[in-house]
């Protein structure tokens, strides 16, 4: 045997969704933002906030989004069990032997 790895538990990737909604967020709702007629007699501020406006809520939005999406995606957790502290032992059984694995942690 040359390599061990012990199953851990299942873990979800809702950070990582987080982080791409928010920036994929940001980055469409500054664009929708850009292209969009802001006129400063409805927003009365300049199209720059219109534009951040726009991006901040599309982000918000993208960020649940994504963390939903990344919570909903599971994947194995697997932690390598070093070789040294592992025990192999031969057990005696009624009808033959057995193999033993220990595992110190």
């Amino acid at each position: 045997m040359t390599r061990l790895e012990l199953y851990r538990r299942k873990k979800s990737h809702w950070l990582e969704g987080m982080g791409i909604g928010l920036l994929a967020g940001a980055g469409i709702g500054a664009a929708v933002g850009a292209i969009m007629d802001c006129d400063e007699a409805l927003w009365g501020e300049p199209e720059s906030v219109c534009v951040g406006v726009v991006a901040f809520v599309d982000a918000g939005t993208e960020l649940l989004l994504g963390t939903a999406i990344g919570f909903s995606i599971r994947t194995d957790r697997w932690e390598e069990v070093p070789l040294d502290q592992l025990r192999v032992s031969v057990v005696p059984q009624h009808d033959g032997v057995a193999l033993a694995i220990s595992v110190a942690f």
